[in-house]
């Protein structure tokens, strides 16, 4: 929730009294307070219509939010199998 504050300050406030009124300084608002999800059209902006700004925005939207979606069935805690087979991964 103060992720989501944070970030409608910052689009309204100067960055020193965001700041200011967040208690604390840029850096750690740059680093803390910047959402993982966008909700600007990142690949539009960079590439136009190569980044899918040519009408397709219906489906970009869907695929990117396809990612912030969790399954309901995944298991929240891995298993002793999964864990053992993690610790014999010499790849990580």
């Amino acid at each position: 929730m103060r992720v989501g504050a944070a970030g409608r300050l910052n689009s309204a406030l100067e960055p020193s009294l965001r700041d200011y009124t967040l208690l604390h300084s840029s850096t750690m608002f740059q680093r803390s307070y910047q959402p993982q999800r966008l909700k600007e059209d990142i690949a539009g902006i960079l590439f136009g219509s190569l980044g899918g700004s040519n009408g397709d925005e219906k489906l970009i939207h869907v695929l990117r939010n396809a990612s912030l979606t969790r399954d309901e069935r995944a298991h929240v805690n891995p298993t002793a199998e999964d864990m053992a087979e993690f610790e014999q991964r010499k790849d990580i």
